[in-house]
C-alpha cells in the first residue's frame, strides 16, 4: 500500500518584499520597445544611445531596463 503524500504548503513572499528593475540584453532594441511598451503597456521613461529604461509613468519607478547587443559581440552600437 502507498502511502499518500500530503501536499507541501504553498511559498509566500513577505509583504514587504519588492521585485527590483529587470535588465534584458536584446539584439533589436527598436522592437523590444514596440513590444514592451505597445503590447505589455509600460511607459518609456528614458531612452538614449543603445539602452531604454521602462516602467509605470505615474510612479517613476523604472521595471526593465533594454540594453542592445551588437552583432560583434559587445553592448551597444
Amino acid at each position: 500500500m502507498t502511502a499518500l503524500l500530503e501536499p507541501a504548503a504553498p511559498f509566500q513572499l513577505s509583504e514587504t518584499a519588492r521585485i527590483g528593475a529587470v535588465e534584458l540584453i536584446v539584439s533589436d532594441l527598436s522592437r523590444s520597445l514596440d513590444f514592451y511598451a505597445g503590447v505589455i503597456g509600460l511607459n518609456v521613461l528614458a531612452q538614449g544611445g543603445s539602452s531604454a529604461q521602462l516602467g509605470v509613468a505615474a510612479e517613476g519607478r523604472v521595471l526593465l531596463e533594454l540594453r542592445a547587443y551588437s552583432k560583434s559581440g559587445k553592448l551597444g552600437p
